[in-house]
């Protein structure tokens, strides 16, 4: 339900009882995580809720993204589910596509992604949730560049045909 309605937290919450019911931390960083996003930002509890957020990533994290097969640099969590990832170009080709099935990514950040890279990434049939596609070059080499013909296999995937940016 969490994939098919990706904004209904009643579905995150009922996905985190289940995980806590089991003893999987993930549950409570699910259930902290849309407690932290309902409150107004000068809440007095919120200091304690993202204290206690930052320990259960410092926690659990590594675990988390090793399940998923996901070798990223950084990522962004949203009410308790992976929202954002950014990667080396070398691994978005090896993405897994149980990422994609089992958490509501919606924007990827790749960094220093080739032509190669892009025609690689446009038929990855993983990515046909993806709002958002950032491309980055963080070598500073100029060569290092998707190029026309990157970019044509971008437009033209079909897997990627749920995204509203591309950049």
């Amino acid at each position: 339900r969490v994939l098919e309605a990706p904004d209904d937290d009643q579905a995150r919450r009922v996905y985190g009882d289940h995980l806590s019911e089991r003893g999987d931390p993930r549950g409570e960083f699910i259930a902290l995580q849309c407690a932290l996003a309902e409150l107004p930002t000068g809440a007095p509890e919120r200091e304690a809720l993202l204290a206690k957020d930052a320990a259960l990533r410092s926690a659990h994290e590594e675990s988390w993204l090793a399940a998923l097969g996901l070798d990223a640099v950084t990522v962004k969590w949203e009410r308790g589910f992976l929202a954002e990832a950014t990667v080396l170009a070398t691994a978005v080709v090896r993405l897994p596509r149980g990422v994609f099935e089992r958490e509501p990514l919606r924007a990827l950040r790749v960094v220093d992604a080739t032509r190669d890279h892009a025609e690689l990434i446009a038929a990855h049939p993983a990515l046909d949730r993806l709002r958002s596609l950032t491309f980055t070059n963080a070598s500073g080499r100029p060569e290092r560049a998707l190029g026309p013909e990157g970019a044509a296999a971008l437009l033209e995937s079909r897997h990627l045909r749920a995204l509203t940016a591309l950049a």
